[in-house]
């Protein structure tokens, strides 16, 4: 049974999956690259927390003083 321009059924069916598969695999690789990047800022800020709390009123009060 031909669907559209000669291509049977069983084609068009395995290339939908095809692509239904790499979809997935992208949006899944994508969700854990913004997982990890979501960690790597996570860890970054609460490392200027700890820096301005060692630092005699912060950094930012330092940049107010002028």
């Amino acid at each position: 049974m031909e669907i559209y321009k000669g291509f049977s059924l069983i084609e068009v069916l395995i290339a939908l999956f095809l692509v239904g598969a790499g979809a997935l695999g992208l949006i899944s690789v994508l969700w854990q690259s913004s997982h990890r990047l979501n960690e790597s800022l996570d860890q970054f800020s609460q490392f200027i927390i700890r820096v301005n709390q060692q630092e005699e009123g912060g950094l930012l009060c330092a940049f107010s003083r002028g």
